[in-house]
């Protein structure tokens, strides 16, 4: 400005004199900061082998980070959060008690370790690419990024693994299990009585509708069938790596995994059994504009289609009518979607993950002490769910995402079965149900059971 006569000699000599501050806008400081701080991290990790320094070389970086996603998925937090840290403070087990010496905690201490925390992952199952990322509640006090530094029991959002070595195994979405109570007898002599969440027996259930109703039982018996090895490989192979204990209590998720990882898992199953390693690095430019770096989609098949679509269904019935709904009652969402509900012992964690044909979206909330409990009733359905469709709602009504439906193997077939003898219905089976199977495990067998004019459809009104 001097040069160019802006300022006189006056003036320059005394401004000049001024120390430089260097003020971010408040707005750039609030954007995707956890993603941001990850990318960073990622950064560091790569500049021996680029030989480069990030903090002096003039470096341009792409992210995968989407704003508008971002934008609403911190729109979600800021509308659902309140209310739930207020009903999680006010319930009963939240004492004001210091449990070591009896003494009250002061208000500032009660606040802090009733601070509900939450981890927030939205990625594209096709790329890889994470578009969104939120770690924690307040990234200036809380840089521990729960996202992906926090391993959590998932509950029951880790029983589609189970699903998944089931069904790419030659089970059907048809086969029964009791949904009864037993007793396991532990190694060490113990006994485990598991049950459902809502305490409710009956007698056979089809795996379709007890992952629809999250019946631990039935999910207990099944790994017991398949072997909990089996189920940790899956697990694994499907990109988690968390130690995995292959028990069957693994079938309501005993064992940790990651947010991050645990999404995309889930993005298999809407990308056709192939898992994609999350990405956030696009490229990188050094200052004279060249690229010395490219992140690259790295994507391998772990399923087979046909059973990634049969577990995809499975896991659209829970949204359409199982402990999911309420993303269809309360949210209205309107696009193919499937997902699952997470809930641990105490109501410790809550999750919901789920996916779309375009996106791969999960939730866990809870505090950092994994000893404290949201309070009875807190279940994922309840505590997670309403953040997940909140933003799932937002991003379908003001992005312009084309019209899509999972895509469809040729080798899955849709055939009415009865309902008893689980063969192909006849004229005279009196309950029957549209079922999907893999072609090669598909019933040949016509029910030869229900032959007779006395039996009665219930499908239809006429008698035989």
């Amino acid at each position: 400005m001097n040069d160019f006569g802006y300022l006189t000699e006056a003036e320059y000599d005394s401004l000049i004199r001024l120390p430089l501050e260097v003020r971010p806008s408040s707005e750039s400081r609030k954007i995707a900061p956890y993603f941001t701080e990850y990318v960073r991290q990622q950064l560091n990790r790569l500049q021996d082998s680029l030989d480069v320094n990030v903090y002096e070389d003039g470096l341009r970086v792409y992210t995968t980070l989407d704003t508008r996603i971002q934008k609403f998925m911190d729109m979600a937090i800021d509308s659902v959060m309140p209310g739930f840290q207020y009903r999680v403070r006010s319930k009963p087990s939240i004492s004001r008690l210091n449990t070591s010496t009896g003494a009250p905690l002061s208000d500032s201490l009660f606040r802090e370790l009733t601070t509900v925390q939450i981890g927030f992952i939205c990625l594209d199952p096709h790329t890889g690419y994470i578009m969104a990322m939120v770690g924690g509640r307040d990234f200036d006090k809380y840089q521990y990024n729960r996202a992906i530094q926090a391993p959590r029991q998932p509950g029951s959002a880790f029983k589609p693994f189970v699903y998944t070595a089931a069904i790419d195994n030659g089970y059907n979405p048809s086969d029964e299990f009791l949904n009864q109570p037993f007793v396991l007898i532990n190694a060490d002599g113990t006994r485990w009585t598991p049950h459902n969440y809502d305490n409710t027996v009956s007698g056979l259930m089809s795996l379709r509708e007890a992952l629809k109703g999250s019946k631990n039982l039935v999910s207990i018996r099944l790994i017991q069938e398949i072997g909990p090895e089996l189920v940790a490989d899956y697990a694994k192979r499907m990109g988690i790596t968390t130690r995995i204990r292959p028990v069957p209590s693994l079938a309501l998720g005993s064992s940790e995994v990651y947010l991050l990882e645990l999404v995309s898992a889930y993005g298999i199953f809407a990308n056709n059994g192939v898992h994609v390693k999350p990405i956030s690095i696009l490229k990188i430019e050094d200052k004279t504009g060249n690229v010395i770096y490219e992140g690259r989609s790295l994507g391998r098949e772990v399923l087979s289609r046909e059973s990634a679509q049969i577990m995809r269904n499975l896991m659209e019935g829970v949204i359409n009518g199982g402990t999911g709904f309420a993303i269809r009652r309360d949210y209205k969402l309107n696009v193919a979607a499937g997902g699952k509900t997470g809930t641990t012992n105490d109501y410790t964690d809550a999750w919901f993950v789920g996916f779309t044909p375009h996106l791969a979206t999960g939730v866990w909330v809870g505090f950092d002490d994994p000893q404290l409990s949201l309070g009875a009733g807190e279940t994922g359905a309840r505590a997670a769910l309403p953040f997940w469709g909140q933003f799932m709602q937002m991003v379908y009504d003001s992005l312009d995402f084309p019209y899509a439906r999972f895509e469809m193997s040729p080798n899955v077939v849709e055939i009415e079965i009865c309902k008893e003898t689980k063969k192909r219905a006849g004229p005279y089976c009196p309950e029957t149900v549209d079922e999907l199977f893999i072609l090669k495990n598909a019933p040949v067998e016509a029910c030869s059971e229900h032959t007779g004019r006395h039996f009665i459809r219930k499908d239809r009104r006429r008698r035989f």
